[in-house]
């Protein structure tokens, strides 16, 4: 296939593995005011939603592989260029999402005890200082590593996977040795937070989860998580089928808006979800036809707002930075 319908198919996935990831949201807040979470039990969909952040995971090997095999054979790899622009594509909408959201609360007043249901821990000036870092931290209060806005502990794995790749890519030339490199440090990492004595740091455990070898996409002897054989391969066979699928046609469109628009339906869900969570405490939506209706509502809103803030911000926001860096590269070369 041409490269850019392979890339389409895979923004597609994207947008897929995003909306999988909503819904699973909106079905665990709902856990424990009706029989929603009990249906999907029972069709053993109950947690499926949340193999979207494997796929993304899959998703971001795949590509960060061949972005690093591209730019080599043109001979226009640089790591600390290749850094930059992983974090002109994350951070600065993070950052901002991450100030929406703690402003939000702190207008509405949420500032004692902890939300139900995975949202986030009361706030504190030095927890969101370390969220907008990306470093792993646990929210205080438990034993749960994210950052405010609870997504990001996704976006920590993403630059923990960027900082291995450019240091191998540093040091060796063909993709293969790459690729083996990356590999060998994911594992040999893993295995050394696993073998050492727990120190209680978040980022030991951090290191410790296997989540991280769905960058990889490989098997390991010592490895016996779940998660990675039932999720993390399927989700890697499923990448691998967006990479050499078939061409595109027209009603691609709107599937392909959503994974453009996928890294801000991400991060923006968590409004509509906190609203859902607030209404469900408060006593509406009883009854399972009404929770399964307010479900797929709060989904689309998640969309639309998605939709919104990726024309409106995301887009011109991503332009902008790339022109700018684009211009400031061009004089350090002059």
């Amino acid at each position: 296939m041409p490269a850019s319908e392979r890339i389409d198919d895979i923004q597609i996935l994207r947008g897929v593995a995003a909306l999988l990831v909503v819904v699973h949201h909106f079905a665990m807040i709902t856990r424990p005011y009706g029989d929603v979470h009990s249906l999907l039990h029972y069709h053993f969909l109950v947690d499926l939603g949340a193999c979207g952040v494997d796929i993304f995971f899959c998703i971001s090997g795949f590509v960060m592989m061949s972005a690093v095999t591209t730019l080599r054979r043109a001979g226009r790899f640089s790591a600390p260029d290749f850094l930059a622009r992983r974090v002109m594509r994350i951070v600065p909408l993070y950052w901002i999402l991450t100030t929406i959201f703690a402003a939000l609360v702190v207008a509405c007043g949420f500032l004692q005890g902890s939300f139900a249901n995975a949202l986030p821990v009361p706030l504190t000036a030095n927890y969101l200082l370390t969220s907008y870092t990306l470093l792993p931290s646990y929210m205080p209060g438990t034993r749960t590593i994210s950052p405010f806005l609870f997504q990001g502990w996704t976006l920590s794995y993403e630059f923990y996977f960027y900082f291995l790749i450019c240091c191998s890519a540093a040091f060796f030339k063909k993709p293969l040795q790459v690729a083996l490199s990356v590999v060998a440090a994911i594992g040999g990492l893993w295995v050394a937070a696993r073998a050492l004595p727990q120190s209680g740091w978040a980022i030991q455990a951090f290191m410790a989860n296997s989540i991280v070898f769905e960058f990889a996409t490989v098997f390991f002897p010592a490895m016996q998580a779940r998660r990675v054989l039932l999720w993390g391969l399927p989700s890697a066979l499923i990448v691998l089928g967006a990479a050499t699928g078939t061409h595109r046609t027209r009603a691609q469109r709107i599937p392909l808006l959503l994974g453009n628009a996928s890294f801000s339906i991400y991060l923006t869900h968590l409004i509509p979800l906190y609203l859902y969570a607030g209404l469900l405490r408060s006593g509406y939506f009883a009854g399972t036809v009404a929770q399964y209706l307010a479900i797929l509502g709060g989904t689309i809103v998640a969309i639309l707002m998605g939709l919104g803030l990726y024309q409106w911000l995301e887009k011109p926001l991503l332009v902008g930075l790339h022109r700018g860096y684009g211009l400031t590269l061009g004089r350090r070369t002059a």
